[in-house]
């Protein structure tokens, strides 16, 4: 045995010290940075989670201490086991941030061979450590290393620089380290080292021995973590904003504001004002008493991408959005360029910025678009997704140890709502539109803390399954109550949003003058049809969303009713009539829901277009058509239903009522016919490997 070195049992307390350090110091890190709270659920598990990862990090030190013996025995030393360890914590932590910058510079085209090109992050990290360790040696041979506690300190301070350089990465410059933003990220470095020094030279400057050394490397973290925590709760509590009126409410009867929030994947039938029974949604419903809740309001499509560019245009059509690459048009007219011209100022905030971003052409739609990302892992299991892709159990497994929540990969609607805080202190004294596109309570279903220990059962499932967008899976009933538990604790994150929005508003006097319009772009299955999440088919789980319009009284506004049902095409025109613009959307099929004396019979269109196969529909109550065609062969099917009898869409009419359903397909043969420009759009698509491992992450695995 070298001298210096430990035996088994030294050595594999040495890995659990040092991972029950690294934990406590990254959540005192995370607490500063204000990603979460100490909690005692997720400190438990986080202990166990890091007592196995860094075990299994120790057991790879091992190796690497032996190989490095027998390959470049010169290269051994007393504490070559600190530089391997480094060397394997630098390669799990960064190797994230090395596979975005090979896929921003060699653009491969599958996130297989992304993650293979980064297998060449291994040896270049064995390299550099390997010349490490003969640098050192020769040192050490030659009396010239430093102290074993001056050895400890500096491990300790690079751990610790890890830890801080890794969370303030992924939190400031997520999924695009290597934009110009990196330039800021590669100057904060040696401010990050430096505060490691500080602190790390603090706590050996108190030690008086080893011993007081190890115990205060544990305690210090622990209670600055409690510091951080009461600090941050005594300042959140206190924290009230103010702000003068920003719009002359008089001036605003004829041009008042206009605030749309959009829920994603939201059901009608989840909130009581729209045909819901579960109590999830009383704020909304509440908004709804006082304004008009449309039970029948139908989506475009049943994904995110042709449903919000329906609602922007007022048009169904596939030539809005490129199939493949889901980019809206530019030739599109979207109402918010209308606003605009006259006088108001549009505002975005996007939680989904995975298809609501400017590469999508949506900022054409704004005057300022805010894209509110997520602040990834709760704890760094970054291990996990650095060299392959991860497999959803580790997600199940990450939700259920407290380790991920909604704003893990998407800004959670805490964060929606300080962003239209800010904006609001910013608002001008003219008038403002605001989109806010929430992504409760989209799938994963997150948005809530998990209230159990653990559920092996679910884990194993989730792995089974693969994912809510698989064809024929096979999800038995129970895990399905719980997915569906789960999805309607996101419900319940949505009327905690529209609850605090409503106090944000009435802090900025904006409560009288701000027309409030609550929808989703389109809906969620759960094995209504035999399947689970969207983007499937056009049925009404998919297509039956919800509309609250809330007008201030002071605005002297009727809306009128609506017996025949609305859609989210109508969206558009009623935002220009409200502003006192006029309701006429060029191209445009949806009409203004301020219309007095509303048409006895009222079409409601919808499309979905899926590689070759297109879906069109059209409700006329109390009927629904659905044709589905093979872009190549035709038409493969006909469904026609009452929705009076038959709201669950189970039972085919057609062919014993032909009659009637030519003659609604007429009605589609005027807006939606097949054709050369009706089907999905040829244009490249954009998508990089790791775009499309976000989507997998929010159920978009095929």
């Amino acid at each position: 045995m070298l001298p210096g070195t430990t035996t088994n049992s030294k050595a594999i307390s040495f890995y659990f010290y040092t991972g029950l350090a690294f934990l406590l110091w990254e959540n005192l890190v995370s607490s500063t940075m204000g990603l979460y709270a100490l909690e005692l659920r997720r400190t438990f598990w986080g202990m166990v989670y890091y007592t196995v990862v860094f075990l299994a990090f120790g057991g790879l030190t091992e190796i690497l201490c032996w190989l490095g013996r027998r390959i470049l025995p010169s290269s051994a030393w007393s504490r070559q086991r600190y530089v391997w360890l480094l060397a394997v914590l630098v390669i799990f932590l960064w190797g994230d941030l090395s596979r975005q910058l090979l896929i921003t510079v060699l653009k491969p085209n599958s996130i297989v061979l992304g993650y293979a090109l980064n297998l060449a992050w291994i040896p270049l990290i064995i390299i550099i450590a390997a010349v490490s360790n003969l640098i050192l040696a020769k040192r050490e041979r030659s009396g010239r290393l430093p102290k074993p506690a001056r050895l400890t300190a500096y491990f300790g301070m690079a751990v610790l620089y890890l830890i801080i350089s890794t969370k303030v990465s992924y939190r400031f410059f997520p999924y695009h380290p290597f934009s110009p933003f990196t330039l800021v990220n590669l100057l904060l470095q040696p401010a990050f080292i430096l505060v490691a020094a500080i602190v790390v030279g603090l706590i050996g400057f108190l030690a008086a021995s080893p011993r007081v050394l190890r115990r205060l490397t544990i305690v210090v973290p622990l209670l600055l973590t409690v510091v951080v925590v009461l600090i941050a709760n005594f300042a959140g509590s206190r924290h009230i904003t103010t702000a003068a009126s920003t719009t002359n409410i008089a001036a605003s009867q004829t041009h008042p504001n206009v605030l749309i929030l959009l829920f994603d994947a939201l059901r009608a039938d989840h909130v009581d004002a729209t045909g819901g029974k579960y109590g999830l949604t009383p704020a909304i419903d509440a908004l709804a008493r006082k304004g008009k809740a449309y039970s029948n309001c139908y989506a475009a499509s049943s994904w995110t991408i042709p449903c919000v560019a329906s609602l922007f245009s007022g048009q169904i059509r596939t030539q809005l959005v490129s199939s493949n690459s889901g980019k809206l048009s530019d030739s599109t007219i979207i109402f918010t360029n209308v606003l605009s011209q006259h006088g108001y100022r549009s505002i975005g905030i996007s939680a989904n910025g995975f298809f609501i971003n400017p590469r999508n052409g949506f900022n054409q739609s704004f005057d300022e678009l805010h894209l509110i990302n997520g602040i990834g892992y709760q704890q760094l299991l970054l291990p996990f997704h650095t060299f392959f892709p991860y497999p959803i159990i580790l997600d199940e497994l990450a939700y259920q140890l407290g380790f991920m929540s909604t704003n893990t990969f998407s800004g959670d609607w805490h964060a929606m709502n300080r962003q239209a805080d800010r904006t609001f202190s910013q608002v001008e004294h003219k008038p403002f539109f605001m989109y806010m596109h929430y992504i409760e309570p989209h799938a994963p279903y997150v948005s809530k803390p998990y209230k159990g220990w653990l559920n092996i059962g679910g884990i194993i499932t989730q792995q089974q399954t693969g994912g809510l967008q698989q064809d024929n899976v096979k999800i038995t009933p129970e895990w399905e109550r719980v997915i569906h538990g789960r999805y309607m604790e996101g419900v319940q994150s949505v009327n905690e949003a529209v609850t605090e929005m409503m106090e944000i508003l009435k802090r900025h006097e904006l409560d009288k003058n701000t027309v409030i319009m609550i929808t989703a772009d389109h809906g969620e299955e759960f094995l209504d049809h035999g399947g689970m999440g969207h983007n499937r088919h056009i049925y009404n789980e998919l297509l039956h969303i919800p509309l609250v319009i809330y007008v201030p009284p002071e605005l002297n506004r009727e809306l009128p009713d609506q017996p025949t049902g609305v859609a989210s095409v109508d969206i558009a025109p009623t935002v220009l009539d409200l502003a006192g613009i006029g309701n006429d959307m060029p191209g445009g099929i949806g009409r203004s829901l301020l219309t007095p004396n509303p048409p006895t019979h009222r079409p409601k269109f919808m499309i979905l277009t899926q590689q070759d196969l297109l879906w069109t529909g059209v409700v006329l109550e109390p009927y629904k058509l659905i044709l589905r065609w093979d872009m190549k062969d035709g038409m493969i099917d006909t469904l026609l239903f009452n929705l009076q009898d038959d709201a669950g869409e189970f039972h085919n009419l057609y062919p014993a009522e032909t009659t009637l359903a030519d003659s609604l397909s007429k009605l589609l043969d005027k807006y939606m016919q097949p054709n050369e420009n009706s089907g999905p759009n040829k244009s490249p698509d954009t998508r990089t490997p790791d775009d499309l491992q976000r989507l997998k992450a929010l159920g978009y695995v095929n």
